[in-house]
């Protein structure tokens, strides 16, 4: 008889083990009594919010929708720039321990990461992960401080990718554009007494040239070079630094970056667009629920995605004046476009974490084809340690190529730092 007991209390563990590690399935709530069930399919940071050890957490009404992971398809054109210019793909270790690539030209570098250097090739094909070489965006901001003050801005955004393209009809190194990669001009059109202050942030394509970042003040009527030091200062006002731009905007080569392994991991790749039409508060409660702002399942479905998970690190020699000693970064398979982040600060402890939402857009000059591009819809980052928070919704359409209005594609106005000398003209 205590044999026959023993073993059915064995049975029952199984079964209450089983269940307490369940993926959840299509159509799944989760909410704050039940999230502990499925907590391996959550990033670390969504976690901690759900476990309710700091002053951000969950609200008790939250609730996230589960619906069944739909692939997102690469643009044709940037599958074929991989298979033509993958396989001369090679990485150069640098003295301070991080890597460099030779002999890239366009589409992902490793299609199939792996071998000891996987994170490593994981990192880069992050990096170059595909995106249109002009887009524009209008977005709302909140900045929450620790007593529940809202500080609220517009932003324009006009970012440009000159280097690596793989856009129909242009070539992969986009003419006149010197040495940049990437670019991104962030202006405040509102409130009144901010207006006109923009954030210009250049990436060179060589990597071991810093990156640049300058702020053009109204106040002075003229704009000024950051230090580099200014790496882990405030962009635009909130939470996010340079280096958070996308959740991926480091200096590649000081860092090194290790595969934790492959994961299902919750994310929002296709949300349903939920658009402001200003920035009331009102407007963000609308579509999240306060204090904490998570979104409303109505405007995002988590899907259980296929993911990669690298842990990024400083290279010795760059760790002791960088904020950051870690950050985790969870990579969805199809895209890889980062679906969340998790940063830590110099002494190994969870600062900040926070997801980017994703909806899917079609690919421009591809006459109509099922290609789909994510596109930042709704971006957050809570910073745990000092009670602030930073949440950017949008408040119109990304616009991509050749449905980006003719003013924003002068890149002497929008992408070099001479053209801040015309904010406000």
């Amino acid at each position: 008889m205590r044999t026959k007991e023993l073993l059915g209390s064995m049975i029952a563990l199984a079964v209450i083990s089983s269940l307490a590690w369940a993926d959840p399935a299509p159509g799944t709530n989760i909410t704050t009594q039940n999230w502990q069930q499925y907590k391996e399919s959550m990033p670390l940071g969504m976690q901690e919010l759900f476990a309710g050890k700091y002053a951000w957490r969950m609200p008790p009404d939250a609730v996230m929708q589960v619906t069944a992971a739909v692939p997102i398809h690469l643009p044709a054109k940037y599958l074929q720039d991989t298979e033509k210019y993958a396989g001369q793909v090679k990485m150069v270790r640098m003295a301070g321990g991080g890597f460099l690539l030779r002999d890239y030209v366009a589409g992902m570098p490793f299609p199939k990461p792996s071998g000891p250097e996987r994170g490593e090739q994981i990192l880069f094909d992050t990096w170059y992960r595909y995106q249109p070489w002009v887009m524009t965006g209008m977005v709302g901001n909140a900045e929450i401080d620790s007593y529940g003050n809202i500080t609220n801005t517009v932003v324009g955004e006009v970012n440009f990718k000159f280097r690596h393209i793989s856009d129909v009809g242009l070539p992969p190194f986009y003419p006149g554009a010197d040495d940049m990669f990437t670019v991104a001009n962030l202006e405040v059109l509102q409130p009144e007494q901010s207006k006109y202050t923009t954030n210009l942030v250049i990436v060179p394509d060589n990597l071991t040239e810093e990156q640049q970042n300058y702020v053009f003040l109204p106040s002075l009527r003229r704009s000024l070079r950051l230090s580099t030091a200014a790496r882990c200062s405030p962009l635009v006002g909130g939470d996010y630094t340079p280096d958070d731009i996308n959740l991926l905007n480091i200096q590649i080569p000081q860092f090194t970056a290790k595969s934790l392994g492959d994961r299902k991991i919750l994310m929002v790749m296709h949300s349903a667009r939920p658009f402001i039409n200003s920035t009331a508060e009102s407007e963000f409660t609308r579509i999240a629920y306060p204090p904490l702002m998570w979104p409303r399942p109505q405007y995002a479905k988590w899907e259980l995605r296929d993911a990669y998970v690298i842990d990024i690190r400083p290279v010795p020699s760059y760790a002791k004046g960088y904020c950051y000693s870690r950050r985790v970064l969870y990579v969805d398979k199809d895209t890889m476009a980062p679906g969340w982040v998790d940063l830590y600060d110099k002494n190994g402890k969870l600062w900040k974490t926070g997801p980017e939402v994703n909806y899917p857009l079609t690919v421009p000059g591809t006459n109509g084809e099922q290609l789909a591009l994510p596109a930042g819809a709704w971006s957050e980052l809570w910073d745990l340690q000092n009670v602030h928070s930073s949440i950017s919704v949008p408040m119109e359409p990304a616009r991509f190529t050749e449905d980006v209005a003719a003013k924003y594609k002068n890149v002497e106005r929008y992408a070099t730092p001479a053209g801040l000398d015309q904010v406000m003209q």
